[in-house]
């Protein structure tokens, strides 16, 4: 089975393009971005990051754990969001819907199947080509024209349309702006 790359392919790149912007010339206010997939369940990931983070020798500044509800049940996803001690950006149903909401505003409830569907028909729309899970330029293809500042309207959309209920069950829903958002400034 193929290791699905796509968040990490989309954060390294995220990364890769702040890099370039201020390469050596700031020490104190370059973020130092580790990107780190691990193919784990909502739960258990969360549980991982607390490891991970406490025996670490490093010291973060910030934690971001990025999860999507996927299949996974509305008990366990409402879980690892209730118990993680650091920044959730979830999805729901998938990180697929931050994707195609760079490209269009998602304005009613997707099925993850149906998200993939969606998302390649906007590819071939925007003249992307097919989408590729783990394609490695996928941050550079969906961000260019300045969509990287659409994505975070239609992100408002998409909050204001959901605001109540329980977690698992806002759909389409992506909690990952807040941490593009943060480093918007770095990319202007």
């Amino acid at each position: 089975m193929k290791e699905r790359k796509r968040k990490p392919n989309y954060f390294n790149e995220l990364k890769k393009k702040i890099n370039e912007k201020f390469g050596n010339k700031v020490n104190v206010l370059m973020p130092n971005i580790e990107v780190k997939g691990t193919r784990r369940n909502t739960v258990d990931l969360v549980k991982y990051t607390q490891k991970y983070v406490n025996h670490s020798s490093k010291v973060y500044g910030q934690v971001w754990v990025v999860f999507d509800k996927d299949d996974y049940s509305d008990e366990q996803f409402n879980k690892a969001v209730e118990n993680c001690d650091y920044n959730a950006c979830w999805s729901n149903p998938n990180f697929e819907l931050w994707l195609l909401s760079h490209l269009k505003k998602v304005t009613k409830y997707v099925s993850k199947d149906n998200i993939l569907d969606e998302l390649n028909k906007e590819f071939q729309r925007n003249g992307l080509g097919e989408y590729n899970k783990n394609d490695a330029d996928i941050f550079k293809k969906i961000t260019k024209d300045g969509k990287i500042h659409c994505v975070i309207k239609n992100y408002e959309y998409m909050e204001n349309l959901n605001e109540d209920g329980q977690l698992s069950e806002r759909n389409p829903m992506t909690k990952v702006y807040k941490i593009v958002s943060e480093l918007t400034e770095y990319l202007d």
